[in-house]
């Protein structure tokens, strides 16, 4: 009989299940390059630590809106709707509520999980994914500058702004603001306001610490519908965050320095 799932086997998802896709997920990391992903249960916020919380799902997720999971691909919206729901309402409380984390593989190795990642199952996956090449081939290929995907996260979501700047000292490329207008339903308790700094490098391209991109494909990253873009902005916002937290901003400028250095020159 044929698996309802055209990528694996009713029987290879059942043992990769096994662990909410642990190790799954992370040898698709190390096929993809892309970004590990924790969804927890919390009882209370976003500062909780993970002995007090539950694992849901792990799972990779690239750089716009797309998730992939030992059950396919997915966006943000349906993956929460048809996987993280209903794991969510079979085993978190009727308090607290859902977080979503990212993490580097030797992170998550360093987690206090009730099960450990597994390495000859880690290996057991990847050999399973390098065999079925048309989910492969659903997940779009990294490009350069290829950093971590962890590193990458790190400034994209919140460090991105000394990024920019940084980029632009020493590329000479124009930085810019993306101030969100609108979001989509499933980002609907987001405040409008400045979301993301970027870049044009010298033939016009948009592109951040993850590479040249469309500024649609940055956009849909956050869950923005409605945007614009505004380079006074930018500079309003490495105005206030100098003033603010100066340590924090000179700390994660010469992070930026270090890693264009290394990737973009």
């Amino acid at each position: 009989m044929k698996s309802k799932n055209p990528q694996f086997p009713d029987y290879v998802l059942r043992d990769l299940e096994a662990n909410n896709g642990l190790n799954f997920a992370i040898a698709l990391a190390r096929i993809t390059g892309w970004l590990l992903h924790i969804d927890w249960w919390t009882p209370t916020d976003d500062q909780e630590i993970a002995e007090n919380m539950k694992l849901l799902r792990v799972y990779v997720g690239n750089n716009s809106n797309q998730i992939y999971d030992l059950k396919g691909k997915h966006t943000i919206t349906t993956f929460k709707m048809s996987i993280i729901d209903p794991i969510l309402k079979k085993r978190g409380a009727p308090y607290g509520g859902l977080l979503t984390r990212y993490y580097s593989e030797e992170s998550i190795f360093a987690l206090p999980l009730k099960v450990k990642p597994d390495e000859g199952r880690i290996k057991a996956a990847e050999k399973i994914i390098n065999e079925h090449k048309d989910f492969l081939e659903k997940i779009p290929k990294r490009q350069m500058p290829n950093i971590p995907a962890h590193i990458a996260a790190d400034f994209t979501f919140g460090l991105c702004n000394p990024f920019a700047t940084a980029l632009s000292e020493l590329k000479g490329y124009k930085p810019i603001a993306m101030i969100a207008k609108e979001y989509n339903p499933s980002f609907k308790l987001t405040k409008p306001g400045y979301v993301h700094s970027f870049n044009f490098d010298n033939s016009g391209n948009a592109l951040d610490v993850w590479g040249i991109d469309s500024i649609e494909n940055i956009a849909s990253r956050f869950g923005i519908t409605r945007y614009e873009l505004d380079e006074e902005e930018h500079l309003m916002v490495a105005q206030r965050l100098k003033r603010n937290t100066p340590e924090k901003y000179e700390d994660a400028y010469k992070k930026s320095v270090e890693i264009i250095r290394e990737y973009f020159l």
